[in-house]
């Protein structure tokens, strides 16, 4: 028990970090969201350095991790003690930040009661950790899944700091949950920067707070809203700096930019329009201005050095196991059928009954082959993503979207004037991601980005609204469509749903497989079974999307000593890794992507298949006793 609450304590320093920046503010201080960007960016080079550090030196221990936490929280109290005078509360008054208040508290008790279960998650962020701690390294090591290597890691090594307390997985979604609150203070604090008034600050922050994909993601161990959050803190710190052209928010941009590429490869597409505005305005100022546009571009390649270095070393690529999600060759018919496929992810509606036939004929109509596995990697349109789903991967973020449809029509029709310079930098960040990265039916996380970088914007359009009880029903329909969204998903919040995975009445185990009710007890069974033989050494084939993660949380709880887990990638590495146990995954069908699990056994130098165990083999086995 001590473990697991020491495994609280590098997000207890996040929140301590930004506490120490608020109290030490004067009557020059900066804004609040600049003091929250502060913060982050002090935490997120300790855990930044910590870890490459000690992956370079192969001492990836928790010990190590233990010792840094204690050390650094130790010297935040102390800190805070010295301006405990300061300290002063106030409660939230009226409805908007009430409702705030309550979404984001409602928010952290899905994110404390559920256990990591989202698809990705299983798959790839959290067995990375594992294995780096097994390994005492971020090295790249043999594995089925690609992006356990390539994706980048900043979110996994954020929940690295938490496991390495020995404590499990009990506070690994707090990361996405603190990237959230800040989101909300990021929206509020641009719409501010572009001259919004107190209502129009509060109508952004509910517009990212009440946005289904957010609110859905502040409760998983995933990097969507990590990477938002970098995207908005870059978007705030660029306009602080084409007032100013100075060197600390030059350079706090930089690392902005950094972590948020660092956080998900999207940030490379996103980010680039700021990008060029930099380098618009230091070309203009060569003298001036030049050295901290090549200060920022240090300070971002930097950051992502080591992880490239890693993916370069493992496969002789820099995008190693996400060239899927790039779209190589750009045509005014693929950006056609972006656009449109890209809405329509967040409008079901629009895809029921004939019409569906008809957006299915659009790639066609504009010369796309939608068999063309560069376009579309994964699948096309179908009747799947025209029902409404409230999950990790598929939440769609209806009003918002029409909000954001609505507003460059009221643009054109002059009946509503935007900030230019902004508009257009956001503009940009649409375009270049319907251009250059594939669709796919689960990209509307991906878009958590875009959305919240609009919503300085949508709080200028509703404000804009003439008629109050308008701009008042909107709100109203905002909070309702949250109340809906913490009824639905992986982690729900409602009491009455008992023959649903509610977390009042399951236990943590099956809470991993949320969305997977086929797949869970075959699995269970199958590391208790591999517990009960206390292996030294479990192999892995599986496929390049298998469940492995809940096999190291299920080892952990079941035996004293993990045993090695290794993937086994060829017939080689049987023969030369010998693992004592082989936990086969095979790909399932589309209806069951999941396949049931068996284990092999080495007997006598062959693996022979010892689970699920057969009638014969059951009638075997009591002959001989």
């Amino acid at each position: 028990m001590f473990f697991v609450f020491l495994s609280i304590l590098p997000y207890a320093c996040l929140a301590g970090t930004v506490w120490a920046f608020f109290l030490k503010q004067t009557e020059t201080s900066p804004p609040f969201f600049t003091i929250i960007t502060n913060g982050a960016l002090c935490w997120s080079f300790a855990v930044w350095i910590l870890t490459n550090a000690l992956s370079l030196i192969n001492c990836v221990y928790s010990l190590c991790f233990m010792v840094f936490w204690v050390l650094y929280a130790s010297f935040l109290v102390w800190h805070i003690w010295q301006l405990r005078e300061r300290i002063h509360f106030e409660r939230p008054k009226g409805l908007i930040p009430v409702s705030i208040a309550v979404i984001c508290i409602c928010s952290l008790v899905a994110a404390l009661v559920y256990p990591p279960n989202m698809w990705d998650v299983l798959s790839y962020h959290l067995p990375r950790v594992m294995h780096w701690l097994q390994n005492h390294s971020l090295a790249p090591y043999p594995t089925n899944i690609p992006r356990q290597i390539g994706m980048p890691p900043f979110n996994s090594m954020i929940a690295l700091q938490s496991m390495a307390m020995n404590g499990g997985d009990y506070f690994v979604n707090l990361a996405q949950w603190f990237a959230f609150v800040g989101m909300i203070a990021g929206g509020m604090r641009i719409a501010g920067q572009l001259g919004g008034n107190e209502k129009v600050q509060l109508l952004s922050g509910l517009f990212i707070a009440t946005l289904p994909n957010a609110v859905i993601q502040a409760s998983n161990t995933e990097s969507s809203n990590i990477v938002a959050f970098w995207i908005l803190a870059m978007a705030s710190l660029f306009l602080d700096w084409r007032k100013a052209r100075d060197r600390e928010n030059i350079c706090k941009l930089g690392c902005c930019i950094g972590f948020a590429i660092l956080s998900k490869g999207s940030a490379y597409v996103t980010a680039f329009p700021f990008v060029l505005a930099i380098a618009f305005f230091c070309l203009r100022s060569p003298r001036k201005l030049l050295l901290q546009g090549i200060a920022a571009a240090a300070i971002i390649i930097a950051l992502n050095a080591p992880h490239l270095a890693r993916t370069y070393q493992a496969y002789g690529s820099i995008v190693g196991g996400t060239e899927r999600n790039i779209l190589y060759h750009p045509t005014p018919g693929t950006l056609a059928v972006n656009i449109v496929y890209n809405f329509l992810l967040h409008e079901p509606w629009l895809l029921k009954g004939p019409l569906l036939g008809f957006w299915q004929g659009l790639p066609a109509a504009l010369g796309v082959d939608v068999n063309d596995k560069t376009i579309f990697p994964w699948r096309g349109l179908e009747e799947y993503e025209a029902q409404f789903q409230v999950v990790d991967t598929v939440t769609q973020n209806i009003i918002q979207a029409i909000l954001l449809l609505a507003m460059p029509v009221s643009i054109i029709l002059r009946k509503f004037k935007t900030p230019w310079t902004y508009s257009s930098l956001v503009g940009a960040t649409f375009l270049l991601y319907w251009i250059f990265l594939t669709w796919h039916p689960w990209a509307g996380r991906i878009h958590t980005s875009m959305f919240v970088l609009a919503a300085p914007l949508a709080g200028l359009y509703i404000n804009s609204w003439p008629k109050k009880w308008l701009q008042k029903t909107f709100v109203i329909i905002l909070l309702a469509s949250t109340f809906l969204v913490f009824q639905g998903g992986l982690r729900r919040l409602s009491i009455f749903d008992s023959n649903e995975r509610n977390f009042l009445y399951n236990t943590r185990n099956y809470l991993y497989f949320n969305n997977y009710k086929h797949f869970d007890q075959d699995y269970i069974n199958a590391v208790n079974f591999l517990a009960s033989q206390h292996p030294k050494s479990i192999g892995l084939e599986i496929y390049d999307d298998s469940f492995e993660y809940p096999l190291w949380a299920f080892m952990a709880d079941s035996v004293r000593e993990m045993p090695r887990i290794l993937h086994i990638t060829s017939q080689k590495d049987r023969d030369t890794l010998k693992p004592e146990f082989i936990l086969a995954l095979p790909q399932g069908t589309p209806e069951l992507p999941l396949a049931k699990p068996h284990i092999l056994e080495r007997k006598n130098g062959e693996y022979v298949k010892v689970f699920p165990v057969t009638e014969d083999a059951a009638s075997s086995d009591k002959n001989q006793q």
